[in-house]
């Protein structure tokens, strides 16, 4: 989420079929990474779940399994680990009137034939998301490094063959929502075009203005994807041949955002998931917001795409939040005039999977909320580390810091001698992922692990030196030469990714940060000791690699 209103506010057509192999495993599992670890930790958070939450099984969570193939990781930007200053490109976006026709007009790419043609930290790959007729070639142009994401969310949409749903903060925009009107136009060309449902919160914070409606939505939407009909050189009309439900879901009033943004009555849907057909998926972070993802100092951040079952309970998870009477729609076009069925699209047996994981989501207000306690869990099943990267652990708009939902779960298993390490965004940086400084987090969380154990006997001095022991705090950082964006008048760096790690076997990522917000949330722990250390080897090594040289002095030594 990131700072809307007034300051106040602290939000945050190739390869269509979806492989069935699992992802390779590396040659060893990660230090503490095990098998029955992942086993063990998979059954303590389902008992769990099943013993609080058993009318919300397969609908809010649900335990399975899932495919998932080598590049399950969708990280961004994914080539700037260990950059210097000189290695930053001062630019991405080409400008036609002095580019001309090598500058594509829509999504401001230069185009090329080979790297040598493109700008620093740029390579010269084919865009997907330009693509506009079924079967055409990706044209090549010179791509930044967050680019790629624009090519991972198509792939899935343009895969859909009966349903799909996109759900995210706000509605797409820039380079993001020409990525989808793409994507649709290739769906009105099959012969069936699949039904599409897309699910936002109240406030369109890419216009940073709550009083937008699902009219709006669907007014806005159907006047750009006409004129992207007509650029493609495609009837209007062909626009009807796809029916779309449009929708937000919250609770939120102008009052209650003013004077408590982040209290227990306000609620919206802070859920980022793509599912097509029950079959492929993407969960995680990101928002398709082109100003905060696709510029030169971009906020980085984590996804994961993933098929089989996981992929239909990730659906079925969606279909309980359309369920909900709070929803406020509209049709596309005009004609649909009643929400769809609830999607229903199951993969095949043999394409369930074989990655155990266990999908959790939550409903804020209007319901269970499930992934707290799942998150908790995962916490609390650590015996030798715990690893974690948010954007905040506390929150703090007008008021006093408010504390992590799990900072019990924390202190409780730094009690037990497990080493926690964490890296958190650093306070305000572009975009606003960030609103404490971690060494402020860093001091409320060591207190509150001192006065733990000196609750167990422990005197101030050994509660102390065993705190400084085994937490280690460190703010984000891409490149350990770097404590801030060069090419933005050293603005701070973002982090958006939500990741916690048990004993390199298992690991949560998705849309929920560890700081108090009562949104609705989607995201998965996978249980599975070769992705999990597939997952530390990709993303958490890199991250600490380049942060721990900033590790911060604990204050008690």
């Amino acid at each position: 989420m990131r700072l809307k209103l007034l300051a106040l506010i602290y939000l945050s057509v190739s390869a269509v079929n979806f492989s069935c192999k699992t992802i390779s495993r590396r040659s060893s599992l990660s230090e503490n990474a095990t098998p029955e670890r992942a086993d063990a930790i998979n059954s303590r958070i389902v008992a769990a779940l099943d013993k609080k939450y058993p009318r919300e099984k397969g609908s809010v969570w649900s335990s399975g399994t899932m495919i998932l193939n080598d590049d399950f990781i969708v990280q961004s930007p994914n080539a700037l680990w260990g950059a210097d200053a000189k290695d930053l490109s001062p630019a991405l976006d080409c400008l036609p009137s002095s580019a001309g026709t090598r500058c594509d007009r829509k999504f401001l790419r230069l185009s090329c034939e080979s790297d040598n043609e493109c700008p620093t930290s740029t390579h010269c790959t084919g865009l997907e998301a330009a693509v506009t007729k079924l079967g055409d070639t990706p044209p090549n142009m010179c791509l930044g490094p967050s680019d790629h994401l624009l090519n991972r969310f198509y792939r899935v949409m343009v895969s859909a063959e009966s349903e799909l749903d996109i759900t995210s903060l706000s509605m797409f925009d820039g380079r993001f929502r020409t990525a989808v009107l793409n994507a649709l136009t290739v769906l009105t060309q099959k012969q069936n075009p699949p039904l599409v449902r897309m699910l936002f919160s109240g406030a369109n914070a890419s216009k940073a203005n709550i009083f937008n409606t699902p009219t709006w939505y669907r007014d806005d939407l159907e006047k750009s994807f006409r004129a992207n009909l007509k650029d493609s050189n495609f009837s209007e009309s062909d626009a009807d041949k796809i029916k779309i439900t449009l929708a937000w879901l919250s609770n939120e009033s102008l009052w209650s955002v003013f004077t408590n943004p982040f209290g227990d009555t306000v609620s919206w849907n802070h859920s980022k998931v793509i599912v097509a057909d029950g079959k492929r998926a993407l969960s995680g972070g990101h928002n398709m917001w082109d100003a905060d993802y696709l510029r030169i100092n971009p906020i980085f951040d984590t996804t994961l795409e993933y098929g089989g079952q996981a992929a239909a309970d990730s659906r079925n998870f969606l279909n309980r939040l359309w369920s909900l009477k709070q929803v406020k729609w509209a049709g596309y076009p005009s004609s649909v005039r009643s929400l769809f069925a609830p999607f229903s699209k199951q993969p095949d047996y043999n394409e369930r999977g074989n990655v155990k994981s266990i999908s959790v989501g939550r409903l804020g207000v209007f319901g269970a909320n499930v992934s707290d306690d799942a998150i908790i869990e995962l916490i609390n099943s650590a015996e030798n580390t715990v690893y974690i990267i948010q954007q905040d652990l506390y929150n703090q708009i007008v008021s006093r810091p408010t504390a992590t939902f799990a900072l019990n779960a924390i202190v409780e298993a730094a009690f037990r001698g497990v080493s926690i390490t964490i890296v958190q965004s650093n306070k305000f940086p572009i975009g606003g992922y960030g609103a404490v400084a971690p060494n402020d987090t860093y001091r409320a969380v060591l207190e509150a692990a001192v006065n733990k154990f000196r609750s167990h006997g422990m005197t101030e001095s050994d509660a102390k030196s065993k705190a400084c022991r085994v937490i280690i705090y460190a703010p984000f950082r891409f490149s350990s030469s770097l404590s801030s964006w060069p090419n933005a008048k050293n603005a701070p760096i973002g982090s958006h990714t939500k990741l916690v790690m048990a004993d390199d076997s298992a690991f949560y990522i998705g849309s929920h940060n560890l700081y108090k917000a009562n949104l609705q949330e989607f995201g998965n722990i996978v249980t599975d000791a070769g992705a999990a250390s597939r997952f530390k080897y990709e993303y958490w090594d890199k991250v600490w690699e380049e942060s721990k040289a900033s590790t911060l002095a604990c204050p008690y030594r």
